[in-house]
């Protein structure tokens, strides 16, 4: 049997889509930990300063709407849009390589 006939799992396109998507959630959870941390933080500063809270909700008012579109991007959207935009954008920079050569 030719050695070509075997692909290794990480060179399959599901794995690398896999991949794709746990380093996406990644990103996503790591973000959701610096917001709680964060607004922690900052909520703690403003109390400490202020004696009370006095600004510290426009930071996670502001930053959770944020939070709610990435959300709904990772979860409901699923990326779509940002994966036909790398797609095109490869094919871009191939057809650039190609007309060069």
């Amino acid at each position: 049997m030719n050695d070509n006939t075997y692909q290794t799992l990480s060179d399959t396109d599901s794995y690398q889509q896999a991949r794709k998507r746990v380093r996406e959630l990644r990103k996503y959870y790591t973000s959701i930990a610096s917001f709680f941390g964060v607004n922690a933080l900052l909520y703690g500063i403003n109390f400490v300063t202020s004696g009370g809270i006095t600004w510290a909700y426009w930071v996670t008012f502001g930053w959770g709407i944020g939070m709610l579109f990435y959300s709904v991007q990772v979860f409901f959207v699923g990326g779509k849009f940002w994966d036909d935009w790398e797609n095109r954008q490869i094919e871009k920079m191939l057809n650039k390589d190609q007309d060069k050569k």
